[in-house]
């Protein structure tokens, strides 16, 4: 990935025209109740290319209150 690329992917977490990958990562936990765990992974996200475009999407927000209560709360 070249500087350029790196920097036009920057720019789309915070400036797109749909509020930026950020503010949506923000609308979608609000909206599905999502705990941050899995959203907070670089592991949970990969880039493909729509329409010759990269872009950043979720692969995994598997994560639940249950899951993280049996696998991850330490007591």
């Amino acid at each position: 990935m070249t500087p350029r690329e790196a920097q036009e992917i920057a720019d789309q977490l915070w400036n797109d025209d749909e509020g930026g990958f950020v503010v949506q990562m923000f609308d979608l936990m609000g909206d599905y109740q999502l705990p941050s765990g899995d959203l907070t992974r670089i592991s949970s996200y990969g880039m493909v290319k729509r329409n010759g475009t990269p872009q950043i999407v979720l692969i995994d927000s598997g994560l639940n209150d249950d899951i993280y209560n049996t696998y991850y709360r330490h007591y």
